[in-house]
């Protein structure tokens, strides 16, 4: 909240009382608070967000509307491409040069 109405000025805790947190599963996670962690998270357990879920994760995540926007945009086409990929490697599965061996592939170019 206090960096809604500071306008956006980052706020940290000092050491001394980031020390004084008790420990917990958080702390064995590298990244835990990245924003391109909270981001992948986010992309695996939500649509594209829209409203007041793009500004709560915006806020969490610490960047802008429109880069979670952009994060968003940037895996689907990721996903689409590996899907893509996929079908096409099934595909050469299936041809018969496929099987054949490296040297019969090449005695067969000459």
């Amino acid at each position: 909240m206090r960096w809604i109405t500071s306008k956006g000025e980052l706020h940290y805790l000092p050491y001394e009382l980031r020390i004084s947190l008790p420990l917990g599963k958080w702390d064995s996670v590298p990244g835990c608070y990245l924003p391109s962690h909270c981001l992948d998270l986010a992309y695996v357990l939500l649509e594209k967000p829209k409203g007041t879920l793009l500004r709560c994760l915006s806020l969490l995540a610490w960047v802008t509307e429109d880069k979670v926007l952009q994060f968003f945009d940037e895996k689907e086409k990721e996903v689409q491409k590996a899907t893509q990929d996929a079908i096409k490697r099934e595909q050469w599965k299936e041809h018969r040069l496929y099987a054949e061996k490296k040297d019969t592939l090449v005695s067969m170019c000459k």
